[in-house]
């Protein structure tokens, strides 16, 4: 009886054991069609797009962050401490721009189903353009000021280092958004090529995809939006420390 009752217990278990392993089999081979997804403007997923989307994301953090320490105000106010404060103010108001309405863009063209893949990337290169142009602009001007302020108010010899600070951080900013640009048309291309081997975007497969999207496009796009987001602390050292100098110069002045 003993010897029985093991028998069914056992049997029991090997049931239950089997359909574990056939439930588990259904959601393996579910997994992939819940988790697939159209990227870049086509209808079919392309691997590890997710990485550009995640990326983006961490780079928006540190970009928003440069402007953590302004507005500062001046509680004595001397000798045009708080312009150059403005002036900082206004500098990093650029680099939060740049996260603010680059970064949406990034993530919308990821997820784009729209099957027209010259629209799905034109809002990103175009921004590209626009935040670069504006960059040229915006720096030319701050950096014209803080020399104005620095050489009317003070001796502007050894503080030249801000404007030069700032000049080299945004340059690097600028080569960054030249490198993402340059990877996202090529990653663009690939896609094209993809479409014109099928025949058109409604032909497009997986098989087509595969040969033509390489990993490494994709992940050439992930490493320039990384670059980027490494070229930033230059930036935000110069904007913090002179704000902290600005600080430490109103605290002396009001003792």
């Amino acid at each position: 009886m003993r010897l029985l009752a093991f028998a069914l217990c056992v049997q029991s278990l090997l049931q239950v054991g089997s359909t574990i392993t056939s439930e588990w089999s259904l959601v393996a081979l579910m997994l992939p069609l819940v988790l697939a997804k159209p990227d870049f403007g086509i209808s079919l997923p392309i691997t590890s797009s997710g990485k550009v989307s995640l990326a983006a994301q961490l780079a928006k953090t540190v970009l928003e962050a440069v402007d953590d320490n302004t507005p500062y105000t001046v509680k004595a106010n001397f000798k045009g401490m708080q312009d150059l404060a403005n002036v900082m103010s206004s500098v990093a108001k650029v680099t939060v721009t740049l996260g603010t309405e680059l970064v949406p863009l990034v993530t919308t063209l990821v997820s784009d189903v729209s099957g027209d893949v010259n629209a799905a990337f034109t809002p990103v290169l175009s921004k590209i353009a626009e935040v670069k142009s504006a960059i040229g602009t915006q720096l030319t001007l701050a950096t014209t000021e803080i020399k104005t302020i620095l050489k009317t108010h003070y001796s502007s010899e050894g503080l030249d280092y801000i404007p030069n600070q700032l000049n080299d951080g945004f340059a690097r900013i600028v080569l960054g958004l030249d490198d993402l640009n340059t990877k996202l048309g090529a990653f663009k291309k690939a896609i094209e090529d993809a479409i014109a081997a099928a025949g058109s975007v409604e032909s497009l497969t997986d098989v087509f995809v595969k040969k033509y999207v390489k990993p490494a496009f994709l992940y050439n796009v992930v490493f320039a939006i990384n670059q980027l987001k490494a070229f930033l602390p230059v930036v935000k050292y110069t904007i913090d420390s002179t704000l902290e100098n600005i600080n430490l110069g109103d605290k002396y002045l009001l003792l």
